[in-house]
């Protein structure tokens, strides 16, 4: 059925957009848990692995504006 189809599509997009925020939002959201680092244990455990490579550590300090420090565990 097309027309039904189409409707229930419209639909869901419908609801989605509801439950969507602008990007802008979300970076502020997310950089706030970043910032705290609000993660559970596995996911903090693989941004420490990850930003021990310069170009991952870069790329993510840049994106989120935090210090180049961030979750380092060099002394």
């Amino acid at each position: 059925d097309i027309k039904k189809t189409e409707d229930t599509r419209k639909e869901l997009r419908k609801a989605r957009l509801k439950e969507s925020m602008n990007v802008e939002d979300w970076w502020k959201s997310e950089r706030d848990k970043v910032e705290k680092i609000d993660f559970n244990p596995e996911v903090k455990e693989m941004y420490e692995q990850s930003l021990s490579f310069k170009k991952f550590r870069d790329e993510f300090c840049n994106f989120w504006q935090v210090d180049a420090n961030y979750l380092s565990t060099e002394g």
